[in-house]
């Protein structure tokens, strides 16, 4: 009798998601007959870049030799390997510019406001998975009796997750410069490797063997980052505000399990 079981799983996922929000107003009113009015000029500049590399490998092989003359040699064998590599990413950016501006007077110039409203978003994602699972297995028996049962096993698993949110406001007046700039770069590797060589033998009779080899590999990288950035500025004279932010998360993660077994009954 032989019983044999061979499995080797592969999955390899991307997922992303970005979202960019922006609103610019501007609203002017003057009654003034001689002045040139108002001069509002906003800027807004969004860029968001995701790049995910996902790669899976699951390898297994059985080699399984069952044999009996006179009778029993009983062989029960299990062999599989499992990989999952898994990258996931969501970037959101949100942005509001408003200017507003009234004047009566009769001999100024009116206002100018200007608003520069920049953010960045880079986020770049590498998972590697490989696992391997190698069994031989020889059972025999001459004149009867030889059980073997053997488990191999090898799973790995290299995981992604990153999220990135800006949201950045600026409301009226004069001069506001608000600059943004998140990079997340992850790279999870994870390496899993089973091997298992086997030899059960029974002449006379009675040669029972159980024998379980596994090897387990995990290696996850994850990152989270936010900014918030409000300006506001109302009436008065001069007014000037620039605000810069800079996140940046670079994470690496190497994962490896091995588990050799050989075993002679």
């Amino acid at each position: 009798d032989q019983d044999a079981d061979n499995s080797a799983e592969s999955e390899a996922s991307n997922e992303a998601e970005t979202e960019q929000n922006a609103l610019q107003v501007q609203a002017s009113e003057t009654s003034c007959g001689i002045c040139s009015g108002n001069v509002q000029v906003q800027e807004l500049e969004q860029n968001a870049e995701t790049e995910q590399d996902a790669d899976s490998e699951a390898d297994a092989d059985q080699e399984a030799v069952n044999a009996a003359i006179f009778g029993d040699a009983d062989q029960d064998l299990d062999n599989s390997a499992e990989s999952e590599a898994s990258n996931e990413a969501e970037t959101e950016q949100n942005a509001a510019q408003v200017q507003l501006s009234a004047t009566d007077c009769l001999v100024c110039s009116g206002s100018v406001q200007v608003q520069d409203l920049e953010q960045n978003s880079e986020t770049e994602q590498d998972a590697d998975s490989d696992a391997d699972a190698d069994q031989d297995a020889l059972n025999a028996a001459v004149f009867g009796d030889a059980d073997q049962d053997a488990d191999n096993s090898a799973e790995s698993e290299a995981s992604n997750e990153a999220e990135t949110e800006q949201n950045a406001e600026q409301l009226g007046g004069s001069d506001q410069s608000i600059e943004q700039e998140s990079e997340t770069e992850q790279d999870a590797d994870s390496d899993a490797d089973a091997d298992q060589e086997l030899v059960n033998a029974a002449v006379g009779g009675d040669a029972d063997q159980d024998a379980d080899n596994e090897a387990e590999s995990e290696a996850e990288n994850e990152a989270e980052t936010e900014q918030n950035a409000a300006q506001v500025q109302a009436g008065g004279g001069v007014q000037v505000q620039d605000l810069d932010q800079d996140a940046e998360t670079e994470q690496d993660a190497d994962s490896d399990a091995d588990a050799d077994q050989d075993a002679v009954n």
